[in-house]
């Protein structure tokens, strides 16, 4: 369920934007660990403290590697 978010996300994103780059993976992260973050039990002020750590940690991991896969395809489309 979370790849199937990510990826949904991800080229939503894509689309949108017009462009498929590391801001559209990392701002896929980021929405779907905050989704899965809002859904997790607890009280609502729990909630909340998991989907924004969750979004701000999937950014920061979300991000480099993205550029890495942006930087592999671009080496085998060459």
């Amino acid at each position: 369920m979370f790849t199937s978010t990510f990826y949904g996300l991800n080229h939503l994103l894509a689309d949108i934007r017009e462009v498929n780059d590391v801001f559209s993976v990392t701002g896929a992260g980021s929405a779907t660990a905050a989704i899965f973050g809002l859904i997790l039990p607890g009280s609502v002020k729990w909630r909340g403290r998991n989907a924004l750590l969750g979004s701000i940690l999937e950014a920061g991991i979300c991000f480099p590697l993205g550029w890495l896969h942006m930087k592999l395809i671009e080496k085998t489309n060459k």
